[in-house]
Formats: structure tokens, C-alpha cells, sequence
């Protein structure tokens, strides 16, 4: 246990000193101010409870969905893309540690900086709308407990979210084996399935068969776009920049993201075990 926690700091300590990664604060940073910006000026209705959820609710998930979820995926693909392309993972291997103990190690650090980065930007976004929109945030704390269930459901899209954004990027790093492969990738999924979204639709339209349709619904994007919207139905919440978002359930769209999450994951583990580092 005390090997694996050493491999863990070491992650953490690589992820800090690495030049690559200091700009990324700044995008949760300006997440945050671009929150705070479109929040302000609004003639929210506050006396209506949905109303009051949505006000407060929606841009703290947005923030954190868009400003940790981002730069999330790109650190993921460099903590491992770079360790080969590098050839520093040779020298760990050298040393005795097992690949798929070094990928688990990875995956931690990177949960450590997910629920850290989290917790910060929350905060900061929470302190920003209480800046520009005092009276929805004071009348949602006064709710209490019929908010808490939403802010709970809402915080599952989160965590799904970020979870995705790891995976997705150690995935595609593991495949590739190199940042450029990674990055390009990463950065063009998410773009993709939106397109995707769009053009699926039209598919049915032209063809006549609804197969094409039928695939929106297991984009892993249009998923994770819809979750909050599924997990509360009734209400809508904010989607940045994604198109027309699939129309499923709650537990649709959570196995969905699942099962993506696992097959991410088990793909990345198995590559790890199964390659070489000198392949």
C-alpha cells in the first residue's frame, strides 16, 4: 500500500512541476468569470422554486462539466501520453513497477486533481454568482432541503462527467501512445458526436430507416449532455455548445455513460498489461 501511495505522489508531483499543465487553471478560471458574465443582468424570477434551482444549480454545472471537465481531459492524455512518448515509462518499468499498478496510479492522481479542482471551482463559481446574483443564491440556501435533492442529482451528472473526461483521455493516450495522437483525438470527440446529433437525424429522414435515429441514443456526448434534464425530468438545464440533445431517462443515460466509462477503462488496462513499453 505504501508503494502504491509513492507511486501516487509521484503522480501528483509530476503533474504540478510539468509546464504543460499550468495554463489549465486558467480555463477554469475563465469558466468561472464567462459563469459569472452570462449570469449577471438576468431578471430571474425568485420566488418560484424551479426557478431558484435553475438560477443557481445550472451554472455551477455548467462550471464544473465544462471549466474541470476540459482541462481534465487534456491533462489525462499528457500524464500519459507523455510517459511513453517520452520513454520515461520504460525506466519505471525498469524499476520494477508493474504497468497496469503504474496506469492505476495515474488514474488516482488524476481523481485526487478531479475532485480538488472541483471543489475549488465550485467554490469560486458559487462566490461569483453571489457577486452578480445575490437574492437567488440566498433564496436557494434558504430552501435547504428541496434542493438538496437536486443538487445531489445534479452533482451524479458531474461526477459522471469528469469521470468520462479521465477515461476518455487516458483511453485514447493508451491507444495512441503519443500526446499529438491523444490530444487530437480527445479535443474532436466531443465535436463529433454533436455533429453527430445533427446529422444522424437527417440520416433517418433521407434513408427511411431508423436505425440512424436510433444511434443518438448511445452517444456517449448526447448522454452527458441530457443527464441532468434526464435524472430531474421536467425541468431543462444549460448545455454549452451541444446540439439537439437525445430524449432518454435517467437510467438510460447513466447505463449509457457507464458502460463507456468500462469499456474505457478495461481498454486502457488491458493495453497497459498486455503491450509492450517498447512497442
Amino acid at each position: 500500500m505504501n508503494g502504491f501511495r509513492a507511486l501516487v505522489g509521484g503522480e501528483l508531483l509530476k503533474i504540478r512541476r510539468q509546464p504543460a499543465n499550468w495554463p489549465l487553471p486558467l480555463f477554469m478560471l475563465a469558466q468561472v468569470f464567462l459563469t459569472a458574465l452570462l449570469s449577471s443582468g438576468d431578471n430571474r424570477p425568485v420566488g418560484d422554486q424551479d426557478s431558484v434551482v435553475r438560477a443557481v444549480l445550472d451554472p455551477l454545472t455548467l462550471t464544473l462539466q465544462v471549466g474541470v471537465g476540459l482541462p481534465l481531459l487534456v491533462l489525462a492524455v499528457l500524464v500519459v501520453g507523455q510517459e511513453y512518448q517520452l520513454g520515461t515509462v520504460r525506466v519505471l518499468i525498469g524499476r520494477g513497477t508493474g504497468r497496469v499498478r503504474l496506469l492505476l496510479a495515474k488514474l488516482t492522481a488524476l481523481a485526487i486533481v478531479a475532485a480538488t479542482g472541483a471543489v475549488v471551482t465550485g467554490a469560486a463559481a458559487a462566490g461569483a454568482l453571489w457577486l452578480v446574483e445575490p437574492e437567488p443564491v440566498r433564496t436557494a440556501l434558504a430552501l435547504g432541503g428541496p434542493i438538496a435533492r437536486d443538487a445531489g442529482l445534479n452533482l451524479v451528472a458531474v461526477v459522471l462527467s469528469l469521470a468520462a473526461c479521465i477515461l476518455l483521455g487516458v483511453f485514447v493516450a493508451s491507444v495512441g501512445r503519443s500526446v499529438a495522437f491523444g490530444l487530437a483525438l480527445a479535443l474532436i470527440w466531443f465535436p463529433i458526436e454533436n455533429v453527430g446529433l445533427l446529422v444522424l437525424p437527417a440520416l433517418t429522414v433521407l434513408t427511411r430507416q431508423g436505425l440512424w435515429d436510433g444511434l443518438t441514443l448511445y452517444l456517449l456526448g448526447g448522454n452527458l449532455n441530457t443527464m441532468v434534464q434526464a435524472l430531474e425530468p421536467g425541468r431543462r438545464t444549460v448545455v454549452f455548445l451541444a446540439a439537439p440533445e437525445p430524449q432518454v431517462d435517467g437510467k438510460h443515460a447513466v447505463l449509457v455513460v457507464l458502460a463507456y466509462l468500462a469499456v474505457f477503462l478495461a481498454t486502457s488496462l488491458g493495453l497497459s498489461w498486455r503491450r509492450d513499453v517498447h512497442a
